[in-house]
């Protein structure tokens, strides 16, 4: 978790001042703008060539949205690091269509090299994880208690009002180096069950020769 803090935050502090502003997002809107919602185990990690970010492999237990079902191994990308081994709910879109809820951008910021753009899209998987990564909520214990908590952004991500939201800190979990959103797992997934109209996903399952000699 330290590393994927200090990594965020050097993502946030490389913008320009003023360049971009975004907002934060609720459960729902993230649901529904995702074309995957889906629970599993992280099995894999590699660092994409040409700089282009880490590619994993989670393997599906729960789908909430979309037709995958268990045991199904599916390649995606993050913006923000994951845990292999750790257990994550994760908001998944195709690449040329990931949510990323920015209200307005400074035509004075930076510009992406074109020629690394062009490579990204050829060597990134089809799908990634919604706003920058944040759409990927590791789901752990704590030292308070043997119930499993869902960890997200309480900043980007608003649970919708009456869900009961806790804040972990280092004295629950050795990990946590901040104040962050919590919410009890068995919570979390009765929301996530609640939407009446999963679509199909393309099927996208693993091949594993797919990582080969990159």
């Amino acid at each position: 978790m330290k590393h994927i803090l200090a990594t965020w935050c050097i993502f946030l502090l490389a913008l320009p001042a003023g360049a971009t502003k975004v907002r934060p997002v609720s459960l729902t809107e993230l649901t529904e703008n995702s074309e995957l919602v889906v629970y599993g185990q992280i099995q894999l990690g590699q660092i994409i060539a040409g700089d282009c970010g880490v590619r994993y492999v989670v393997k599906i237990e729960e789908a909430y949205k979309g037709r995958l079902g268990p045991d199904t191994s599916l390649l995606f990308s993050s913006d923000k690091p994951l845990l292999t081994g750790s257990r994550y709910v994760l908001f998944l879109s195709k690449e040329s269509e990931a949510f990323d809820p920015i209200l307005s951008t400074n035509s004075f910021g930076p510009r992406p090299d074109p020629e690394r753009v062009k490579v990204c899209q050829r060597n990134r998987p089809l799908y990634t994880v919604n706003v920058w990564g944040t759409g990927a909520l590791e789901v752990t214990g704590t030292y308070a208690s043997a119930a499993k908590v869902a960890v997200f952004d309480d900043f980007m991500i608003l649970m919708p009002k009456g869900a009961k939201v806790g804040k972990l800190d280092s004295s629950e979990r050795y990990d946590v180096e901040r104040d962050t959103g919590s919410i009890e797992f068995g919570i979390l997934r009765g929301l996530l069950k609640r939407n009446p109209n999963p679509k199909r996903a393309p099927n996208n399952s693993f091949n594993p020769t797919y990582l080969r000699g990159t």
